[in-house]
C-alpha cells in the first residue's frame, strides 16, 4: 500500500510510536518513537514482520492471534490500550502499552495503525497526576494539561489513520489537534501562567467553529455543533476557554460511549448569547450524575469513571479556567438528550466596563 509522504511527515512528528502494518503483518512504516523503544536504527523495522517485536515465548502462535483480530474485527478488546511485553533488538523485553485501529481504504485492504507506548512512563505519568490531585489550583491546572495531552495524542492518532481517504476535514483536524498539542507542551514548559493584562478580547463562536472539526475524533459518538456564525465576543485567553470546551467534550463523548459503544450516542455543543452572557453547553446521552454528585463534580479527584481511568482532574480544570474568566459553571440533567448538561457562562465583552 503506497503511503503518501505527508503521511510518512506526519508519522515521524507524533510524539508516541506509531506503526503502520499490514494484514499480513508486514510493518509498512515506523516512526523513531518505534524504533528508539525497540532499539533498531532507522527504518530498521520497515519490511519487516511485526512477529520480530513479540517475545519469543509467544511468537509461535502470534500470527494466529493477529489473524483472529483481523478476522473479528479490530474493533474488540485490541481497540482499547492493553498491556503487553514487546521484545528489543538486543533480545531483551520492556512492558509495553498498544493499541490497534483498522484503517480501511476504499481501494485495496488497508492496513491496522499500531500506537505504541513505554508502560513506564505510562504508569509513571499515571502516578504523578495522582499525586497531582492533592496540590493547589495551579499543580491542578498543570496536571490538566497532561491530561489534555493524552485526550489530543489519541485524536491524533485516529486522524492519521484516515488521511489517506477522507481529505481536507481530517487534515485540518489534524493541523488542529498539533497546533493545540503544541500550545499545551509549550504552556507545560515554561510553568506560564496567564496574567491579567495579557487577556484579550476574542470571538468564542468563531474559536469553537475553527476548532471543532477534531471533536468528532475523540470518540465513536454522533457530535452535532449549533454554533450561530454571529460573533461572540468575550475578554480572556482562548486557550484556555478552549481547553474547558474541549474537557467538556471529551467527558461527553467517553459517557456516551459508556451507554452505547456501538457509535448510536449523542453529544450536542451549542453557544447562545444575549446582552450579558455567551453561554457554552454541552450535553450527551451518556448515564449522567446524581443530584447529589452535582455539587461536587468539580471538586479536585472525584469522579463517576474510576473504574474507567478517570482522574478527577477536568471538571476541576473547567471550572478553574471559567471562575478566572469570572464565569459560572452549571450542571443539570440534559431534558433532551437525558444525559448530562453543562454549561459554561462567560461576561459577554459588550457587557464590561472594559474590553481594550
Amino acid at each position: 500500500m503506497p503511503l503518501i509522504p505527508n503521511t510518512l511527515e506526519l508519522l515521524h512528528a507524533l510524539p508516541f510510536g506509531m506503526m503502520l502494518v499490514a494484514l499480513d503483518g508486514t510493518i509498512l512504516a515506523a516512526n523513531p518513537a518505534v524504533e528508539e523503544l525497540f532499539g533498531y536504527p532507522r527504518k530498521g523495522l520497515e519490511r519487516q514482520n511485526i512477529d520480530l517485536l513479540v517475545p519469543d515465548r509467544v511468537r509461535g502462535h502470534h500470527h494466529h492471534l493477529r489473524a483472529h483480530w483481523v478476522a473479528a474485527g479490530i474493533d474488540g478488546p485490541m481497540a482499547q490500550a492493553r498491556a503487553v511485553e514487546g521484545r528489543r533488538r538486543d533480545g531483551s523485553t520492556l512492558p509495553v502499552q498498544i493499541q490497534l485501529a483498522r484503517h480501511a481504504q476504499a481501494d485495496g485492504p488497508g492496513c491496522i495503525v499500531v500506537t505504541v507506548r513505554d508502560q513506564r512512563a505510562v504508569l509513571a505519568l499515571e502516578t504523578h497526576i495522582t499525586r497531582l490531585q492533592g496540590l493547589e489550583t495551579a499543580g491542578m491546572a498543570t496536571a490538566g494539561m497532561v491530561h489534555d495531552m493524552a485526550n489530543l495524542a489519541t485524536a491524533m492518532t485516529i486522524s492519521l489513520a484516515a488521511l489517506q481517504n477522507r481529505g481536507d476535514k481530517v487534515s485540518l483536524a489534524l493541523a488542529g489537534a498539533i497546533e493545540q498539542l503544541g500550545a499545551l507542551i509549550r504552556r507545560a514548559r515554561s510553568a506560564h501562567t496567564p496574567r491579567a493584562d495579557q487577556a484579550v478580547r476574542f470571538d468564542l463562536a468563531g474559536l469553537l467553529l475553527r476548532q471543532s472539526p477534531i471533536w468528532s475524533y475523540f470518540g465513536h459518538s454522533a457530535l452535532t455543533l449549533d454554533v450561530p456564525e454571529t460573533p461572540a465576543p468575550i475578554v480572556g485567553w482562548d486557550s484556555d476557554v478552549l481547553q474547558a470546551v474541549q474537557n467538556l467534550v471529551v467527558n461527553a463523548m467517553q459517557a456516551a460511549t459508556q451507554v452505547d459503544p456501538h457509535g448510536g450516542g449523542k453529544v450536542e455543543v451549542r453557544l447562545r448569547q444575549d446582552d450579558d452572557e455567551v453561554r457554552v453547553t454541552v450535553c450527551d446521552t451518556g448515564p449522567g450524575m446524581s443530584t447529589d454528585d452535582y455539587a461536587r463534580a468539580c471538586e479536585p479527584g472525584f469522579t463517576t469513571r474510576a473504574a474507567s481511568g478517570g482522574t478527577g482532574l477536568g471538571l476541576t480544570v473547567v471550572r478553574t479556567i471559567v471562575e478566572a474568566h469570572a464565569g459560572r459553571v452549571r450542571l443539570r440533567r440534559c431534558p433532551e438528550l437525558g444525559g448530562l448538561q453543562i454549561t459554561l457562562a462567560f461576561p459577554r465583552a459588550s457587557s464590561l466596563a472594559s474590553t481594550g
